[in-house]
């Protein structure tokens, strides 16, 4: 090829990975970490610039991901080295014939059939595991041609295993290294921004998108429970000045469980509390659990009782309002759900929330589970054959700090803090992470 001067600047991490002489470089990076830069340079110089007549693909999970990785390749390979380009097909032909391709994995069946040099595989993670089983791992055989699978984790899956083999010590995983960095290891970002990122992140959000740790989901995503043990209700102290009662609410009728919670809330001297003084799980027809939660609420003063009126939720919430219950609606939508999860997270975490010990509620707390769509959408929700009633009506009661607290010293400043953990997708999924660069060819030129 023409002698041209070609400047690569990466950061010492990006370095680190590009200095490898393995020949499957998985790495697991934080959002930011500058991946798509990084990959670009790898696929150029590793096989593009240096491998006549090759093919070279980089295969992200969705089309719109791969122009983010096209828009990289044009913008830094110099005129004078492109032969051809074809914008439609996401095709560029090098002056020494090798060919490069920008390739969307949203059909596995698509990728089969090419031999490969090199492929590079961006956001692994939420690509589907037959695409490399089944398709690019063996297109690289007959050439021996490398590959850098690259991603954020998303829990324990077919990267998160492909991971484990470039730490292995398995001499059939010889040609395997596997590196993990965070975004802070990127010196281009601004610490600040990465801090206030954490602040309105889940913790278990912060650990994998910006720690880029693996994640198994269960039990991941509550701390340690602070366990009480349950007070016979003729032992609890009365009520002060500084106390009230609230309960929560998670209906069901034959599969799951009805579950009844009621809270002592206590701020003092700059001590709050909610500790949990009463619950009931229980199952049954409309017309033996309405007077069961009413008696109930009534031993209690009748505290609010914030109930979710999804599906079947407003009509039984009617029947209680007309039985004398002090009921609260709340309709937990899918958007709503991870609300109320990360407020009852912020609180544990605050050590705050405290509740009554026993097996039941310790399994559910410990399997309760996350999921993280492709589009980056995080859902919260029990293993399957699982439950998450007493959990989702610990939430319900901890979403008074909502409606009643924040008349009350302290709650004001945390209704700020867990305002900000209904965090806006955008602000973790990386839609480009280039550096600003002059493009120095286009089809129009």
């Amino acid at each position: 090829m023409a002698d041209i001067h070609f400047e690569v600047n990466l950061h010492p991490k990006q370095q680190e990975i590009f200095d490898s002489d393995a020949r499957f470089k998985i790495v697991s990076c934080g959002r930011r970490f500058g991946k798509t830069y990084l990959a670009a340079y790898e696929i150029l110089l590793k096989s593009g610039f240096i491998v006549p007549d090759g093919v070279s693909w980089v295969v992200s999970p969705r089309y719109k991901q791969t122009m983010i990785m096209w828009r990289k390749l044009k913008t830094i390979i110099p005129k004078q080295l492109v032969q051809d380009v074809r914008e439609g097909d996401k095709y560029i032909e090098l002056t020494n014939g090798h060919q490069l391709w920008a390739m969307s994995a949203d059909d596995p069946d698509s990728l089969r059939g090419e031999g490969l040099d090199f492929v590079v595989i961006d956001e692994a993670a939420m690509v589907k595991e037959i695409a490399w089983t089944e398709a690019l791992q063996p297109a690289l055989m007959d050439k021996l041609g490398k590959a850098m699978v690259i991603s954020t984790p998303k829990g324990l899956n077919w990267f998160y295993d492909l991971f484990l083999s470039g730490v292995s010590e398995d001499p059939l995983y010889a040609e395997f290294e596997s590196f993990q960095f965070s975004s802070y290891d990127n010196p281009f970002l601004d610490p600040n921004e990465i801090e206030r990122l954490r602040l309105k992140l889940p913790p278990h959000v912060y650990k994998q998108e910006i720690l880029a740790e693996f994640l198994s989901g269960a039990g991941e995503v509550f701390p340690e429970p602070q366990w009480v043990e349950e007070v016979p209700y003729a032992d609890l102290p009365p009520l002060d000045g500084y106390s009230f009662y609230v309960a929560g609410l998670d209906l069901a009728s034959i599969v799951d469980y009805t579950v009844h919670s009621i809270f002592r809330y206590t701020e003092k001297e700059g001590f709050v509390e909610m500790r949990e003084v009463f619950r009931q799980r229980f199952q049954g027809a409309w017309d033996l659990q309405i007077p069961q939660i009413r008696r109930a609420q009534q031993a209690f003063g009748n505290p609010p009782c914030f109930c979710d009126t999804q599906g079947l939720g407003e009509p039984v919430v009617s029947r209680l309002g007309l039985a004398g219950v002090n009921v609260r609606r709340i309709n937990v939508s899918s958007s709503m759900k991870p609300q109320l999860i990360s407020n009852l997270i912020f609180l544990m975490n605050q050590r705050i929330i405290k509740v009554i010990y026993d097996k039941t509620v310790e399994d559910e707390y410990t399997r309760y589970s996350f999921t993280q769509n492709e589009a980056g959408h995080i859902r919260y929700s029990a293993p399957q054959k699982s439950h998450d009633d007493i959990v989702m009506s610990h939430a319900l009661a901890a979403w008074a700090i909502h409606s009643i607290a924040p008349t009350i010293g302290m709650f004001g400043t945390i209704v700020e803090e867990t305002a900000d953990t209904s965090y806006d997708e955008e602000d973790i999924t990386d839609y480009d992470e280039g550096y600003d660069e002059e493009e120095f060819w286009s089809d129009d030129d």
